[in-house]
This record gives C-alpha cells, sequence and structure tokens, in this order.
C-alpha cells in the first residue's frame, strides 16, 4: 500500500522513510552483522505524544540536537519534533502556533539554527528556542503560497532553493533584509462612524450626527448624547510594506478607570483594523489603540481618543436631584400622614380615656352625694329618733352610728369632698393618716404644698393614682414601711412611692393582670400629660415615680 517513499539519513546514521501511512526508521548501525531493525511510527488518537498525522512528508535532524530529536513534517499535522529516543512527540499546528498551514512539505536549517518550512500557505521560518514563526507571502516575492514535495535544496554558500507550483524562491536566510523590518509604525485613527454613519471634518446636514472640527486622526476627544451610543472606529499602522500583516490591540477603559488605563488589558484584535462598540452607556470613556508592523514591531505609544455620551435628561445628575427630593418629599409626606394618624389615634384614645375617667368621676360624685344627701340623712334622722326613744338599747344605737359613719366613709371614697373643701395636699396626707390609722405600716413622707399647681382637672386624677398605689402596698405589697415625697419643682411635680414589699414584674403585670388598677393608673397619668414609672426598689420593692407639669404661666 506504499505509494511513494521520501528517506532521510539521520546524524546517527538512521534511514527515515515517509509513507503516506506514517513514519518508518531503520536502523543499520551494525549492518551487515545484523538484520535492520525497522520502527513504524502513525498517529494514535488515543496517544498524545504519536505523531500528529500518520501521512509524512519529510524528516531533518534537529540543529542543536541531531542526535536526540528530529524534525517530521506531516501533510495535515502540522510540524513534529520527535525524541529519538522515547519516540515522543511536541506538536506545532495552526491550532497551537502561527504556523502558516497543517500541510509542512519540506524542511530545511540556516547557519543559525533556524527551521526554514515550505507549506501549501507560504515560506515559514522557525526559531526553534523562542518557538516562534515569521512567515512569507507571495508580498514578500513568494512564487506562490504552495509548494512542492520534496522541492528544496541547501547549497554550499548557505543559499536555500523552494520549489513551488508557479517556480522556485532562492534566498540567503542570512541576509538581514531576512530579519524583517524594524520600523516602528505610527498608528492613526482613521474613520469614525456613528450609529453606522460616517463623520466627517466639515458641516452635515443631518443634526444628529456628530460634526468634527478636523479629522478624526487629529480629534483627541469627542461628546455624543444618549442616542449617539453605537461607535466604530477604523485605524491603520503606518507601515506598508505588508500592511495586511500589521496587527493591533485595543483597551476601552471608562468612568475613573480612564486614569489607571494602564493596568486594563489589551484586546488582540490581530490584523483586524477596526472595532464596534454598541450600545455605550452614558458615561466617560478613553479608547486606546497600538499597532505593529508585518514582523511584530509594536508602537507601545497608543493612539488615543476621548469620548463622553451625555445622558438623557431624566438621567441626569440635576434630575437624581429632583428624584432623590420628590422621593424624600413623598417619604416625608407619608411619614406626616402616620405620624397625624397615629397622634389622631392616640389623642382619641387618650380623650376617650379621659371621658370615661370623668363619666366615672361624675357618677362617683352622684353616688356620693346621693348616699350623703339621701341615706346618710336618713340615717342621720332614725339615729336622732331613737336617741329620743327610751326603748332602744345602747346596742342599736351603735349599730346605728357605726352603719352611718360606714356609709359616710364610702361616700368620702367615692368622692373626697377633702379635694373641693382643703386642697390637694392635705388630702393626700389624709390618705396617708387613713392608712396609718389602718395598717400595719409604717409611712414616713416628704410633701411640698402643690395646692393650684397643676390643673384642676388634673388634682383629681393625681389623687387617685397616689391612693391606687398605696392599696396596691397594702393589699399586695406584703411590705412594712413605704415612704412619699412630693417636690414643687419649677415646671413639674414629682411624686415618689416607694415600699420594702417584695416587689413585682410591673411590665407583665400591665399585659396579664385581670385587675384594672395599674391601667388606671398609666390611663389617669397620660390623661392629664404626665408620666409614670414604675422600677424595682432598692434594695427591694417597688418604686413608683410620677411627673405631672405644672400650670403654665
Amino acid at each position: 500500500k506504499i505509494r511513494h517513499v521520501w528517506a532521510y539519513v539521520d546524524a546517527k546514521n538512521q534511514i527515515w522513510s515517509a509513507t503516506i501511512m506514517g513514519a518508518i526508521r531503520i536502523n543499520i548501525d551494525q549492518y551487515p552483522e545484523r538484520e535492520p531493525q525497522f520502527t513504524f511510527f502513525k498517529n494514535d488518537p488515543s496517544d498524545k505524544y504519536s505523531l500528529s498525522h500518520s501521512s509524512i512528508k519529510c524528516f531533518h535532524d534537529d540543529p542543536f540536537e541531531p542526535k536526540k530529536y528530529i524534525w517530521i513534517g506531516t501533510a495535515g499535522g502540522g510540524l513534529n519534533r520527535m525524541n529519538k529516543t522515547s519516540s515522543k512527540c511536541v506538536h506545532y499546528t495552526t491550532l497551537n502556533s502561527d504556523i502558516p498551514d497543517d500541510v509542512v512539505y519540506q524542511i530545511q536549517a540556516d547557519a543559525k539554527g533556524n527551521l526554514w518550512l515550505s507549506t501549501n500557505n507560504g515560506l515559514a521560518r522557525f526559531n526553534i528556542k523562542t518557538e516562534t514563526f515569521k512567515n512569507y507571502t507571495k508580498e514578500d516575492g513568494l512564487q506562490d503560497l504552495e509548494f512542492n514535495t520534496g522541492s528544496s535544496l541547501r547549497i554550499s554558500d548557505g543559499k536555500m532553493i523552494f520549489g513551488g507550483i508557479n517556480g522556485i524562491n532562492i534566498f540567503n536566510p542570512d541576509e538581514d533584509n531576512m530579519e524583517g523590518s524594524t520600523f516602528i509604525p505610527p498608528v492613526r485613527l482613521t474613520e469614525l462612524k456613528i450609529n453606522n454613519k460616517k463623520i466627517q471634518a466639515y458641516p452635515v446636514q443631518d443634526s444628529l450626527v456628530l460634526q468634527l472640527e478636523q479629522s478624526i486622526e487629529y480629534t483627541k476627544s469627542i461628546e455624543l448624547n444618549y442616542k449617539q451610543n453605537t461607535i466604530r472606529l477604523q485605524f491603520a499602522a503606518l507601515d506598508f510594506t505588508h500592511k495586511n500583516q500589521n496587527e493591533y490591540r485595543y483597551r476601552l477603559t471608562e468612568g475613573s478607570a480612564r486614569k489607571n488605563s494602564s493596568n486594563e488589558e489589551w484586546v488582540d484584535l490581530g490584523t483586524e483594523n477596526k472595532v464596534q462598540f454598541t450600545s455605550l452607556n452614558p458615561g466617560e470613556y478613553l479608547f486606546e489603540v497600538i499597532g505593529s508592523n508585518q514582523d511584530q514591531i509594536w508602537n507601545e505609544t497608543p493612539s488615543t481618543l476621548a469620548i463622553r455620551i451625555y445622558p438623557p435628561w431624566w438621567k441626569t445628575s440635576w434630575a437624581y436631584f429632583c428624584y432623590a427630593i420628590l422621593l424624600l418629599s413623598i417619604l416625608g409626606w407619608i411619614y406626616r400622614s402616620q405620624l397625624d394618624k397615629i397622634t389622631k389615634d392616640r389623642n382619641a384614645k387618650k380623650a376617650f380615656a379621659e371621658a370615661l375617667i370623668f363619666a366615672q368621676e361624675e357618677e362617683r360624685k352622684r353616688i356620693a352625694r346621693d348616699l350623703h344627701d339621701g341615706v346618710g340623712q336618713s340615717l342621720l334622722l332614725i339615729k336622732k329618733q331613737l336617741d329620743n326613744s327610751k326603748s332602744v338599747t345602747s346596742e342599736n344605737q351603735e349599730m346605728i352610728a357605726d352603719t352611718l359613719e360606714e356609709v359616710r366613709s364610702i361616700s368620702r371614697d367615692l368622692h373626697p369632698y377633702q379635694l373641693d373643701k382643703f386642697g390637694l395636699t392635705n388630702s393626700i396626707e389624709n390618705i396617708l393618716d387613713k392608712i396609718r390609722s389602718t395598717a400595719d405600716i409604717f409611712i414616713s413622707s416628704e410633701i411640698d404644698n402643690i395646692d393650684n399647681t397643676i390643673p384642676a382637672k388634673s388634682e383629681i386624677h393625681l389623687y387617685r393614682t397616689i391612693q391606687e398605689a398605696f392599696n396596691n402596698i397594702v393589699k399586695h405589697a406584703d411590705a412594712s414601711a413605704a415612704k412619699v415625697t412630693i417636690e414643687n419643682k419649677q415646671k413639674e411635680v414629682i411624686i415618689t412611692i416607694q415600699d420594702n414589699g417584695r416587689g413585682f414584674n410591673h411590665e407583665v403585670a400591665v399585659v396579664k393582670s385581670k385587675s384594672l388598677g395599674l391601667r388606671t393608673m398609666y390611663e389617669r397619668i397620660s390623661a392629664i400629660d404626665g408620666q409614670l414609672k414604675i422600677e424595682n426598689g432598692e434594695p427591694k420593692g417597688t418604686k413608683i415615680k410620677i411627673l405631672v407639669p405644672k400650670n403654665q404661666g
């Protein structure tokens, strides 16, 4: 099945044969004493170190290590370097290198150790040490891009000959002009398009298109509106020796990153000399482009264009400022509305509580009056009649007197007549005197005169609150002593009541207690715009502090 065989003798006196089925190595080192040793190599898809392709075109020893490596050209797998001992191959193809084509017809080495490859797409010089390719095309004077199998020669003066489909090329690889150009090409912007319309440096009729004051080559910045957000830029490296082989890189930095654009990565365009940006957001940008000649000599000084795209009016700083003011106004209005609603609800509850407490006090007054004027007077008349009767015993008279006094006591509890007759200070002292006489609790007091210091309607609420506080001490505190202080300050009256009892969790008591006592105390003090605080006493017991605002003026 082997139709064509190309033979090559390497530095170890081994014969290498190229076939379309693979490479054959023939070891004739000990011939004729020993039969030649044949080794066959081909591509094995399961072995990444095998030949990259089974169709072989040519061989050449490595110029630096000829006994260790051999270079193999293939008809579809590019260039291979094979280790003669391990038979492992390194591949150079169009997929992983700059080799111009994967068909390598012939290989020659120059005096500097570079490999010259004739391919199906021009001539290539391969630097073994840097693993880089320098490619030559028809623009460099090649007879054509396609060469022929087996058609190459290096002659005694160092010149190389490669044959192709349109003749032969003869050149000296050691001459300076083969090393390539050292010219550093300037890079210039050559064309600007906005929304697919070319921008000229003279007046235009379309008002939506930008007008340049000078050529884009000399323009350093442009300003656009938000609708002009599709930009196409064309540029050129000014080396026209092989202009189609010039390469380009660009970067576009936005916002504050423009000041440190050197930290941004370049985007490699290859030989493409234009770039387009679509749907750019409003903002500030810096476009930079650099270029090289055909020999990868780069101009590191970029050509730049500053671009500013203005936002629509509804996205400007002033617009956002207005939005913020409007939002704050709406939030403020919502907050004020909620606050007014809460205040109205609180005032309504307070008014309801005041009305309820007022109604209770009025009802207490009525009942007290009825007891005093009705039942009390009737009992008093009965007592006088019985006092004048000789048939009534002393026990009956005593019972009638006790009943009359009880009715009077109930009447006083329902509405303290002392409050109207003797004032708030004496009424509070009367509460203390009554407890001292009826309960086994030592009560000390330091009371300033607070008569006429708080509104008249507030006095009954304060009185009832103090009364309820001492009732709780007597009934629930299990205290042996209590102290009350009343301070007449400049703007408020401060009442402090403290006992040495067992104390209690007043927060839980207010929520869970079935008794209305504590709740009523809070409601009464709230109704007169005061404050009531209940704390744990020191070292034990309960401390109640009441602050009531005084009359203004």
